[in-house]
C-alpha cells in the first residue's frame, strides 16, 4: 500500500529509478516494517529496522522501477508556471487522491519522476512535480533571498493541498527533510532518496572526490563538467543500472542542466538552526533508501536519518 492506504503499483524487484512504497499511514500509526533488500536500508516507526535476506517480508515496503518514459506524459491535469513569491516554477499535477509532492535532485529536475508520476496517477494519489527555481523549465533565481521549502509550501497553496507526502531525491530529500520541519502539519510522510542533510559538512573524502569537478569547472567550463558529472562517483551507479535507453534519458537531463548554480551566488536561505540538529523534532511517518552501490556518503547520511528520525 501507498501513503493514505491506496493499493500500490504491480512491479518488480529490481534497480533503476523507483519509489519506495509505504504501507497505509493513518494518523497514528508507524511504518510497516521496512527492511534492507538489495540495495536499500530503512527505519521502522522511530527505531531502526534489521537487515533480512534478500527477499521481501510480508507486509514490507517494496520496490516499484518504473523505466524512464520518453515523450511528454498523456493524462489530464495541471501544468505550467506558477507565480510563488519572488519567483515563477515550472509544475506539473496530475489524479486524484492523497497528494504526493516529488522533489528532484541536483543537476536533474522533475522529469526523473516520469515513471513514478504516471504510477501514481494511476494508482488514484494526486502527483505533484516541480522543477526547482534553476532547475529544468524554472527561471533562474533572482538576487533576492528565497527558501525551497516556502515555493514548495506555496505551490501546494496554489493547487489547495493542505498536506501531501513529500518524496525527495538527493537534495530534494533534504529539502524534503527542511520541508517537514518548517511544515509539519502539511507533511503526512516523509520519503528520503540517496538523501543529503542540511547542516551536516562533507567528509574529507567526499571533497576529494568532488575535486575533479570542481577543476574541470574551472580549466574547462560547465558542458565539461556536466559530461563529467554523469560519469562520476556520484551518477556512476545509476548509470550502469538503466538501460542503454534509460541511460540516455537520465544522461540527457544532465546535460539540460543550466548550470547556474555552478556559476553563480545562489540567494537559497538555510535553515536555521539547520536540519541537522533537529532530526528529533520530526515525527511525520518516514522512510529513508539508499543505494546499495551510492556513494559511502548518501549511505552515511542515510544511517545517520535512519538513527535520527
Amino acid at each position: 500500500m501507498l501513503p493514505g492506504g491506496q493499493p500500490a503499483p504491480a512491479g518488480r524487484l529490481g534497480t533503476g529509478w523507483w519509489l519506495g512504497q509505504i504501507r497505509g499511514v493513518g494518523p497514528h500509526e508507524e511504518l510497516a516494517p521496512i527492511r534492507r533488500c538489495k540495495f536499500l536500508l530503512y527505519r521502522q516507526g522511530r527505531k531502526r529496522s534489521a537487515c533480512a535476506p534478500c527477499h521481501l517480508m510480508p507486509g514490507a515496503a517494496k520496490l516499484w522501477p518504473g523505466p524512464l518514459q520518453q515523450g511528454n506524459l498523456r493524462m489530464d491535469g495541471q501544468s505550467g508556471l506558477v507565480r510563488v513569491h519572488s519567483a515563477r516554477l515550472a509544475y506539473e499535477a496530475a489524479g486524484s487522491g492523497p497528494a504526493v509532492l516529488l522533489v528532484h535532485g541536483f543537476a536533474l529536475d522533475s522529469r526523473i519522476w516520469d515513471a513514478q508520476f504516471e504510477a501514481l496517477v494511476a494508482a488514484r494519489y494526486r502527483a505533484i512535480r516541480l522543477d526547482l527555481r534553476g532547475f529544468g523549465q524554472s527561471p533562474m533565481p533572482a538576487t533576492a533571498p528565497y527558501d525551497h521549502s516556502r515555493d514548495m509550501k506555496a505551490l501546494l497553496d496554489h493547487l489547495d493541498i493542505e498536506q501531501a507526502s513529500v518524496v525527495g531525491c538527493s537534495m530534494g530529500g533534504a529539502l524534503a527533510i527542511n520541508f517537514a520541519l518548517a511544515y509539519p502539519q502539511a507533511t503526512r510522510v516523509l520519503v528520503c532518496v540517496g538523501s543529503w542533510l542540511g547542516g551536516r559538512e562533507w567528509s574529507r573524502e567526499f571533497e576529494e572526490v568532488q575535486a575533479p569537478l570542481e577543476a574541470i569547472l574551472r580549466k574547462s567550463g560547465v558542458e565539461t563538467a556536466k559530461e563529467y558529472l554523469v560519469q562520476s562517483p556520484f551518477m556512476a551507479p545509476t548509470m550502469r543500472n538503466l538501460d542503454s535507453a534509460q541511460a540516455a534519458r537520465f544522461r540527457q537531463i544532465v546535460l539540460d542542466y543550466s548550470g547556474w548554480h555552478w556559476d553563480n551566488a545562489d540567494p537559497q536561505m538555510a535553515l536555521e538552526p539547520p536540519a541537522a540538529a533537529r532530526l528529533n523534532e520530526i515525527t511525520t511517518p518516514s522512510l529513508i533508501l539508499v543505494g546499495e552501490h551510492d556513494h559511502p556518503e548518501f549511505q552515511e547520511i542515510s544511517a545517520i536519518l535512519t538513527q535520527g528520525l
